[in-house]
């Protein structure tokens, strides 16, 4: 298992590498909302009124991965670097950066707690075509 550190540094290798050599900037914008942390969305815990972490859904989730707190999902937006590549999009997309959130797809009346074994994120997506054209827009939530 990695530790915090060696986390951090491959999170920043892979943001580098998926930047195709910082052709593309790279923005996590989940964890821009979340004051550069990633919240967790598997494995989430949540301290009791005793000061105990206790797992928030035990059903579906690994026993070895109870109170992991990890985040397995993300909401990156990948643009182009002006600098290195000409800007030659015919349509642009825009991410309403607060609107990202973990969706938490808890039920009630069932043997399982929620609807997957993690939580979703969701964002709203504003889709401009050319300058001529109508303005069309996509909302994905839950």
């Amino acid at each position: 298992m990695s530790t915090n550190g060696d986390f951090f540094n491959e999170y920043e290798t892979l943001l580098n590498i998926v930047s195709c050599e910082k052709k593309f900037i790279i923005m996590d914008l989940l964890r821009n909302n979340y004051n550069g942390r990633s919240p967790p969305t598997y494995g989430e815990s949540l301290e009791d009124e005793n000061g105990k972490m206790r797992p928030t859904e035990t059903i579906l989730t690994a026993e070895e991965d109870l109170n992991s707190n990890h985040c397995l999902d993300y909401f990156l937006q990948i643009i182009p670097n002006t600098k290195n590549i000409s800007n030659t999009e015919n349509s642009r997309i825009f991410v309403d950066e607060k609107s990202i959130t973990v969706e938490k797809f808890f039920i009630e009346g069932r043997k399982f707690t929620q609807l997957s074994d993690h939580y979703g994120i969701s964002g709203k997506l504003k889709v401009i075509h050319k300058k001529e054209q109508p303005e069309y827009r996509l909302e994905i939530s839950k």
